[in-house]
């Protein structure tokens, strides 16, 4: 999400709280609020074994969640990629 905020020229503050980024990044970005949603309910994963004992202990997410997750994430790069800027060649 950082890399679609970085894309708006939009300030990156220091967080891992992934429903505050989705939220801005929906701003500059609504036509990739179907993937941004899921996302909202992963800082849990980013925090919890990140920074163990700071937190109650979350359950570890089930495969078919990580799956889920993959695809998303995969969705995003290529939406971030379509933005980034072309070569004179194309590329």
């Amino acid at each position: 999400m950082k890399g679609f905020l970085v894309q708006a020229n939009s300030h990156v503050r220091r967080t891992h709280d992934l429903d505050a980024l989705a939220a801005i990044v929906m701003v500059h970005f609504p036509s990739i609020e179907h993937l941004l949603k899921p996302m909202r309910d992963w800082t849990s994963w980013s925090v919890a074994y990140r920074y163990p004992g700071e937190a109650g202990p979350e359950p570890e997410p089930a495969v078919v969640e990580l799956s889920e997750a993959l695809e998303v994430i995969t969705h995003l790069d290529t939406a971030l990629r379509e933005l980034a800027p072309r070569n004179a060649d194309g590329a």
